[in-house]
């Protein structure tokens, strides 16, 4: 037995190895991984202790050891609400701890007298309770950030642990006949070690899962959004085309795109300085994303030009929409330093999707004439491409090649 206890701590020393590299390359994160390298070492030394039973003390191959698993699984579980960016309930971990190692110091360690528990257990319902009020408080968060099937089985994961703990705690409590030293042989003691590495391994790669999916996406923000706005950039933005155009040659659905060129913006970046022109740039993101319906796309696919995908929208609504794009950008001056203000107006050109389109090119090119032709006749104004785009916008598309 104390070989397989052993093996167990080593297992868990690796995954320490494996967080403190990880401590050393992810900066964003060093907060949970610190906690979860706590984790790995601290359940560590508890089996370590536990791989000397009984040559060393009982206190603290029993006692000291299992305090060691209970802050093994306190740190597990702050790992993961900081991870969250959740409230860590300190507090009330810090009473479990103090209330289970009062009953472990009260209860001492083998042998006891008749029908008392081995301390270990009051651990195995300590940590239930943690892994099971941790799961509890996560999950609407981890369906927010994750998606409901990530959430689904990082709880689900979670409540098995946890119910597993206390139905341990439970057989010692009906069956204590049935509890043989850790040190011993027995079906029941290769199991609980076995599922200790087993839990180990779990919780591990579980969080290790969790940090790589959320590096992922923000890997996938870094790709697709602008910097400076927090809109999708241009690449996007075509993937978005691409993915109306297939609609429109699919389903009939029309769709329209409409280019926003906000007037005279080198003037305000010569005049105030390129500070007050990111300013108006996040202030029209902002604007633009306010005033589009859920399924539109908004991006930035240049300097102070922007594009937005009004899905499912023939020409009569995009025109009635457009101008509602046009007065938000110019309802408010948008505040800079020193309590000054700048105006912002945008000239915007507006082509749906006709039949006489042969691809997404030719649409954006009929939105960047509309757009010309605005600049032309006064600026701060919408302009349609072309008179019959009415017309068309209710004809079928073209036949698939």
């Amino acid at each position: 037995m104390s070989l397989l206890i052993l093996l167990a701590c080593f297992q868990a020393l690796l995954y320490g190895g494996m967080w403190a590299l990880a401590w050393a390359v992810i900066g964003d994160e060093r907060r949970p991984i610190a906690y979860w390298l706590a984790y790995s070492l601290l359940l560590a030394g508890g089996l370590a202790l536990m791989s000397q039973r009984p040559d060393l003390n009982p206190w603290w191959t029993d006692v000291v050891a299992n305090l060691a698993l209970l802050l093994a699984f306190v740190c597990a579980q702050r790992g993961m609400m900081a991870f969250l960016r959740l409230p860590e309930f300190g507090t009330e971990m810090a009473g479990l701890v103090a209330l289970t190692l009062a009953g472990m110091i009260g209860l001492g360690p083998f042998p006891q007298p008749s029908g008392w528990i081995h301390p270990g257990y009051l651990v195995a319902a300590a940590v239930g309770w943690l892994v099971l009020s941790t799961a509890w408080r996560s999950v609407r968060t981890l369906r927010e950030h994750f998606g409901a099937t990530v959430a689904w089985v990082v709880i689900g994961t979670n409540g098995l642990i946890g119910v597993t703990n206390w139905i341990r705690f439970a057989m010692a409590v009906f069956t204590p006949q049935a509890i043989v030293p850790l040190h011993l042989p027995s079906a029941l003691n290769v199991a609980m070690v076995y599922m200790t590495m087993a839990t180990a391994a779990v919780f591990n790669f579980m969080f290790l899962f969790l940090i790589v999916l959320r590096l992922l996406r923000r890997l996938t923000v870094l790709v697709q959004r602008d910097a400076l706005t927090g809109l999708f950039n241009r690449r996007a933005m075509e993937q978005m085309l691409d993915h109306a155009w297939s609609r429109w040659r699919r389903l009939a659905e029309p769709f329209t795109v409409v280019t926003v060129d906000l007037d005279h913006f080198k003037n305000i970046n010569d005049t105030w300085g390129h500070h007050a022109g990111d300013e108006v740039l996040k202030a029209t993101a902002g604007k633009l994303q306010a005033h589009v319906r859920a399924a539109d796309v908004v991006g930035r696919v240049g300097g102070e030009e922007f594009l937005a995908v009004l899905e499912a929208c023939p020409a009569g609504p995009s025109a009635i929409r457009a101008e509602r794009l046009r007065q938000a950008i110019g309802a408010d001056a948008v505040p800079i330093d020193g309590g000054v203000s700048v105006a912002v107006t945008a000239s915007i050109g507006v082509a749906t999707v006709s039949a006489a389109d042969t691809d997404v090119t030719q649409m954006l090119r009929r939105s960047d004439a509309a757009l010309y032709r605005a600049k032309r006749e006064g600026r701060n104004r919408v302009c349609m491409a072309g008179e019959d785009n009415s017309a068309q916008s209710g004809a079928s598309p073209p036949p698939q090649p």
